[in-house]
């Protein structure tokens, strides 16, 4: 239940009265509350606001925000997350959620945006419920606590050893960190069979970031993948499947497009690279609406030496 001030706090937002209920926040909290404010979609006056607590500084998207603005964070996929929940309407399946950015940048970008957060990590997934209670489109975003892979069942969470920060680097993978200070069993789920039990409703952005099993959580998708093309953004970390991942692109007709800070490579076969780690997995009848997109980000678009003659 929310208290008076949560309360009130709202009602400013919802009047339009950003600047008194970030006030609000700020006091309430001892500013542990950042709000982020969105590029500014098409008709609207005035920026849309999402809100994080800061978790006392251990919330790793918040203080990388906080300390360089609204790009400080994996530069440029916020920004693209936020231009194509606008461009292509339809749920979004957010996988690894941790504390909530991505989830709450979409409800935020298109009223009406619902989001599906799946993380198993338990002080992420207390974040992750504290910052959807907090927003006012928090009743658009369902969390599920369980971890996503190619089947439902139990798996095993292998939890780094603290470093003091909201750990952000649980893997089902139980080599992906050298250290582990913690083995958590979770519920585990495949997103085809929670697609399919939810009623089939329109995907049409998947987002993964699960610490190198995003080729599981693919191959868990297939059928939904297959009816519904979605938008995929993906991380593509060094100890990846490549040869998983690259065949599930071309199983599907998947385009890879490889993002930096300031780039965007559309075409070449998927592989890590140090610069930036998040790509877009795109069905080739979406690439020229991606492109437009990209360009409109701001990235420099170019095209694999591959790709056919335009």
């Amino acid at each position: 239940m929310l208290t008076r001030d949560e309360r009130a706090a709202k009602a400013f937002e919802w009047i339009g009265a950003l600047t008194w209920a970030d006030k609000l926040d700020l006091i309430r909290t001892d500013d542990e509350i950042l709000s982020i404010p969105l590029p500014l979609g098409p008709g609207q006056l005035r920026a849309h606001r999402a809100k994080m607590y800061s978790s006392y500084g251990r919330d790793l998207a918040v203080l990388a925000i906080q300390q360089n603005g609204w790009k400080g964070f994996e530069q440029p996929t916020p920004e693209v997350l936020v231009r194509l929940v606008r461009e292509f309407p339809g749920v979004l399946y957010d996988v690894g959620a941790n504390s909530g950015i991505y989830a709450l940048l979409a409800v935020e970008a298109r009223p009406g945006t619902r989001v599906v957060c799946f993380e198993p990590f338990p002080p992420a997934l207390a974040a992750l419920r504290a910052n959807v209670a907090m927003n006012r489109f928090g009743s658009h975003i369902e969390v599920v606590a369980a971890a996503v892979d190619s089947e439902e069942g139990e798996a095993t969470l292998y939890v780094p050893t603290a470093t003091g920060a909201l750990e952000t680097s649980a893997s089902l993978d139980g080599n992906f960190k050298e250290e582990i200070e913690a083995e958590l069993k979770v519920p585990m789920v495949a997103l085809d069979d929670y697609w399919i039990q939810a009623g089939r409703p329109r995907v049409s952005i998947v987002k993964i970031d699960v610490e190198t099993t995003e080729h599981r959580v693919l191959e868990g998708c297939r059928s939904l993948v297959g009816h519904e093309r979605p938008i995929i953004i993906f991380e593509v970390l060094p100890q990846a499947d490549i040869a998983a991942l690259r065949a599930f692109g071309s199983e599907f007709d998947l385009v890879d497009v490889r993002m930096t800070v300031h780039k965007a490579l559309v075409g070449p076969e998927v592989v890590h690279d140090p610069r930036g780690w998040n790509h877009l997995y795109v069905p080739r009848e979406h690439i020229d609406r991606i492109v437009r997109i990209l360009t409109e980000t701001g990235l420099d678009v170019s095209f694999d030496d591959a790709w056919p003659s335009r």
